[in-house]
């Protein structure tokens, strides 16, 4: 065969350049956007951080010895890089069949891969001649493999409590969804999705109790690349409610249907709500955004925060950007029973800033007081969060931040508008990438009880 070298031949010389420049590029990228601070034990750790800088340098490699006319380094560089290409891509199609068969996934990998290797052997026509070059492919191909298996979804590590749902007999006139009802003198019931609002010395405090899922996975991929379908969450059903207003402690008992069997209670007392939700999950669900509980507060002046790890420490909250921009406050739950309540560096996107930290077992319940002006209006304590909630690693986060969070932040500028508090057991809104983490089958309950609180 005639010596059809790429660097005696100007075009491919330019192709492969641009071919290798790109990788460098992509790899400099990929290491600056993606969550760092993991253990040397995790695998996103190699992912986004050595493997990243290993592309850069035998990218660099390549363009070098590329230029310099050292062409059989260069042929075994631009080899690899089109094998760990195809490896991905193999790997994914097996991996996350769900997600990725479909034809607007399957039709351009199939033609850039396609594309790589006629224009691999076009540019190259030969193979290398030293027994050593099939050693770089086979490694860039168990590297790419490996690269693609870290995208998965781990194994779900939430604690389920695994208690009996509470059995609900519903008769036909009990199916009635009403838009809203007046449960109690300060409390409105909203049957439609389950949400309670309570109303205490001007200020409004609107919960959302139910376990939600919002952007799911079917195979444990990364949720943007799901179908709509399967990454939609399964509309809620209305299915009946009990209710006894007129008893000493007013009581409304309501089954919903979504990703499981839904059941929620709600009692009045003086000066207190007690509510009980539960969620019976059939098979694991993996997502990327969830919730255990929303909590909106309107109506104040200016709106803080204590919690019950953290007694003497009161966080205000602060408006935040997404992307990035106004960083995000949030609360999170260690492995180690260390509660810190801290703040991103930009948007939700770390590294983060400790500004409180306590101690909270598993089995402890968590309280969080909400303020008014400094002045205590509800306490909300949750007596199952911890004890269900994931202490793993999230996989987006990074700098040893769990998938467990109660992130929180006011609406705007404005000191009087709304203040939201969102709770997870296991979710990936914190950090960069739409990677999806599971909650584990069985049950899950949130039992809560609001006091209200005066001067």
């Amino acid at each position: 065969m005639p010596d059809a070298h790429p660097t005696r031949r100007p075009f491919w010389i330019g192709v492969w350049a641009v071919f290798l420049c790109g990788h460098f590029v992509g790899a400099i990228l990929w290491w600056g956007m993606m969550p760092h601070g993991f253990p040397m034990t995790h695998s996103r750790f190699w992912v986004n951080q050595v493997m990243t800088i290993a592309v850069a340098v035998t990218a660099t490699v390549g363009l070098f010895t590329l230029l310099r006319t050292k062409g059989t380094i260069a042929e075994h560089v631009v080899i690899s890089f089109v094998v760990f290409w195809t490896s991905a891509a193999t790997t994914a199609m097996l991996l996350f069949p769900d997600s990725l068969f479909r034809p607007r996934f399957l039709l351009p990998v199939g033609i850039l891969i396609v594309n790589l290797w006629l224009a691999c052997i076009i540019g190259l026509r030969r193979p290398p001649k030293r027994a050593r070059a099939s050693i770089q492919p086979l490694l860039f191909a168990v590297l790419s493999a490996a690269a693609v298996f870290a995208q998965r979804a781990p194994d779900p590590s939430t604690f389920p409590v695994n208690s009996g749902v509470p059995k609900m007999v519903i008769s036909s006139h009990d199916q009635s969804s009403g838009v809203e009802s007046q449960f109690a003198t300060n409390v409105q019931f909203q049957q439609a999705d389950g949400s309670i609002w309570i109303s205490h010395n001007d200020v409004t405090l609107a919960i959302q109790p139910l376990l939600t899922f919002i952007s799911r996975s079917p195979d444990r991929f990364w949720t943007n690349f799901a179908s709509t379908s399967d990454r939609e969450s399964t509309p809620r059903q209305f299915l009946g409610a009990i209710s006894n207003p007129t008893a000493d402690h007013p009581t409304m008992e309501v089954a919903y249907s979504d990703e499981g069997q839904q059941f929620l209670q709600v009692q009045t007392h003086e000066k207190a709500i007690s509510i009980t939700a539960y969620c019976s999950l059939e098979d694991d669900v993996y997502s990327h955004l969830n919730s255990y509980c929303d909590l909106t507060i309107s109506g104040h002046h200016k709106a803080s925060l204590k919690f019950s790890p953290c007694p003497s420490e009161t966080v205000s909250i602060e408006p935040a950007s997404y992307p990035v921009g106004r960083p995000m406050r949030l609360a999170y739950l260690n492995h180690e029973s260390t509660f810190n309540i801290v703040e991103a560096n930009s948007g939700e996107k770390g590294p983060f800033r400790v500004l409180a930290t306590g101690e909270l077992a598993k089995s402890d319940p968590l309280s969080i007081t909400i303020l008014d002006d400094d002045v205590p209006v509800f306490r909300i304590s949750f007596d199952d969060w911890a004890s269900q909630a994931s202490t793993e690693l999230s996989p987006t986060a990074g700098w040893q931040l769990p998938m467990n969070a109660i992130e929180f932040a006011r609406s705007s500028d404005d000191l009087t508008s709304p203040c939201h508090i969102w709770m997870t057991l296991a979710g990936t809104s914190i950090g960069r990438g739409w990677d999806s983490v599971g909650h584990r089958a069985g049950v899950y309950r949130n039992r809560m009880r609001i006091e209200l609180l005066d001067d």
